[in-house]
C-alpha cells in the first residue's frame, strides 16, 4: 500500500491568464491562446524550457486582467508543444505538474509574475491511500513512467491479486426508498466513489450542494463523455 504526503515550496514564475479553460495537474490539455502578449510569454517558456503558471480568470473580461480578476489557485505547467496558427494565434499542448496557491500577483504592462506556495505530492510505497479501497493489490514500486503528454511522472505500480474481492456484501440489497439522503451520501463516501474526469473529485461532495433548496433546474450531460473532450486533438 502507499501513502501520499504534501510539502509546500515557495516559488515565483511567469503567469498566463486563461479564459474559460482550467488546467489540472497530470492531465494533458490542448487550448488556444489569442492574445499576442501571452503568446510571447509562452514562447519564452518554451525557448527556456521553463515552467509557468496558468491561472483562470474569474470572468471572460477584461483582456488585461488585474490581480483581483484572477483566481488564487493555478497550475504550474510545462508547454509540451506550441504551434502558431495562420491567424497568428498559438495552439499548445500543456502538461500540468503541480498546484500553486498564489499569495501575490505582480502585474506589468507586458507580463504577470505570480508568487506562491507550490503543492508537491510525494508518494511513499509503505502506507495506504483511499483511492485503493476498491482494489486488492500489492504495490510493487513507485517509479517514473511515461504519461499521455509525453513526459515522465511518478506512478504507482501495483500487482493485482486477481481475486477481485468485493468491497462489501452486495448479496444483501437495501431498499433505497427506505434510506435517508444522509444514509445514501454516507454510503457513497464510504465506498470511495470518485469522478472519472481525471481529477478524482469525490462524488459525495458533488451530491451535497451548499444550498440544495435553491436548486430549480438540473442539467444532464447525455453525451456519455466530457463536454470538452480533447483526446482527439492530442
Amino acid at each position: 500500500m502507499a501513502i501520499t504526503t504534501e510539502k509546500l515550496e515557495m516559488k515565483s514564475m511567469p503567469c498566463v491568464p486563461l479564459r474559460g479553460v482550467v488546467v489540472f495537474p497530470m492531465i494533458p490539455i490542448t487550448f488556444e491562446v489569442t492574445d499576442k502578449k501571452w503568446i510571447r510569454v509562452c514562447e519564452r517558456a518554451v525557448q527556456n524550457n521553463s515552467e509557468l503558471l496558468f491561472v483562470t480568470q474569474r470572468e471572460m473580461q477584461p483582456d488585461d486582467p488585474a490581480e483581483g480578476d484572477l483566481f488564487r489557485f493555478g497550475t504550474v505547467s510545462r508547454i509540451k508543444q506550441l504551434l502558431k496558427t495562420p491567424d497568428g494565434n498559438a495552439r499548445m499542448l500543456v502538461d500540468g505538474t503541480s498546484r500553486m496557491e498564489v499569495t501575490s500577483f505582480v502585474v506589468s504592462p507586458d507580463h504577470i509574475t505570480a508568487m506562491g506556495f507550490v503543492r508537491i505530492l510525494n508518494i511513499d510505497a509503505a502506507g495506504g491511500i483511499h483511492s485503493e479501497a476498491l482494489l486488492m493489490n500489492t504495490v510493487k514500486a513507485v517509479e517514473k513512467r511515461r504519461v499521455l503528454g509525453g513526459g515522465m511522472a511518478d506512478c504507482i505500480v501495483v500487482d493485482n491479486d486477481g481475486q477481485f474481492t468485493p468491497y462489501a456484501d452486495y448479496s444483501v440489497r437495501e431498499d433505497a426508498a427506505t434510506l435517508s439522503n444522509n444514509d445514501i451520501l454516507q454510503r457513497v463516501q464510504d465506498a470511495g466513489i470518485v469522478g472519472l474526469g481525471g481529477a478524482g473529485f469525490p462524488t459525495y461532495v458533488k451530491l451535497k450542494p451548499k444550498n440544495p433548496e435553491a436548486i430549480r433546474y438540473v442539467i444532464a450531460n447525455g453525451a456519455e463523455c466530457e463536454p470538452y473532450l480533447t483526446c482527439n486533438d492530442q
